[in-house]
């Protein structure tokens, strides 16, 4: 069930700091501001991170970045997306296939909004003069929310770490929205 008032307060937050425009970088830095507001939450999630890589660092037989996020992404990444934003973790569906080569990884990851998620979201717009369409709307937290773990993720592996994005696929069925976000992440020098 949707906690309707973190999922306003958390969409109000972006438009205040953002009003969703992507120029000079404000939807990024509004996420960076929102990371920051939950440093609690982000402190706890980093921890168990480290314990989930160490871990994994002992079980394994390789050290590849790619085939630990193969094998402990959808964990990693629906933990972030419901711990730290307000996704609902039921509604969240993440897979990890094979990359092509030992630092890079594909990932897709898929959230359901619900018909009263898109609903706040369509009336915070309203409240906020703001012309967008709820779907395109919803894309774009969603998506921010993904890209935005590469800079923590980094802290876990020790290395700099960036998801690429590769295709972002709606459905819209019967009011509620299924977003299919592709991409590969990749170490970076």
């Amino acid at each position: 069930m949707v906690d309707k008032q973190k999922l306003s307060n958390f969409i109000i937050r972006i438009l205040d700091s953002s009003q969703l425009q992507v120029a000079a970088g404000a939807i990024q830095k509004a996420f960076k501001e929102e990371i920051f507001l939950n440093a609690e939450e982000v402190h706890k999630y980093l921890k168990k991170m480290e314990e989930v890589w160490d871990d994994w660092k002992k079980e394994s037989d390789t050290d590849f970045i790619s085939r630990f996020i193969e094998e402990r992404g959808p964990y990693i990444f629906v933990m972030w997306l419901s711990e730290i934003f307000p996704f609902e973790f039921k509604q969240l569906e993440a897979s990890f296939p094979r990359g092509p080569s030992s630092v890079d990884s594909l990932l897709e990851v898929i959230y359901n909004y619900s018909k009263d998620e898109l609903k706040i979201i369509k009336d915070l717009l309203i409240k906020y003069g703001i012309e967008a369409e709820e779907d395109q709307v919803a894309t774009t937290l969603f998506v921010e929310a993904i890209k935005s773990i590469s800079d923590n993720f980094s802290k876990v592996i020790n290395q700099s770490y960036k998801i690429f994005t590769s295709s972002v696929d709606l459905t819209n069925k019967r009011g509620n929205l299924k977003i299919d976000y592709k991409g590969a992440g990749r170490v970076v020098q």
